[in-house]
């Protein structure tokens, strides 16, 4: 007979915040924000700032959609689910 495996979840929400930034800051610093704030007269950082509030209003409404609906975990999944299955 075959034991059955299970994933246990171990990430909190800090390890993924961090982990996602450490991600990122390498292509920040190095590929987009040295050209970028050249070109742009120093626009650079209020564009960060705005996909920062996007970022966190998406964060908030994963979050809220969790507890709605906890078996659910994609983006299709809750849009099928709470506006139309076609969408």
């Amino acid at each position: 007979m075959k034991e059955q495996t299970t994933l246990k979840r171990s990430l909190g929400l800090w390890s993924i915040v961090l982990l996602g930034l450490g991600y990122m800051t390498p292509m920040v610093v190095f590929d987009t924000f040295g050209i970028v704030a050249g070109t742009t007269s120093g626009g650079v950082p209020l564009a960060y700032l705005v996909a920062l509030v996007a970022m966190l209003l998406t964060a908030l409404s994963y979050g809220k959609m969790v507890q709605v609906m906890p078996s659910a975990g994609t983006a299709y999944a809750y849009t099928s689910k709470t506006m139309n299955q076609h969408l």
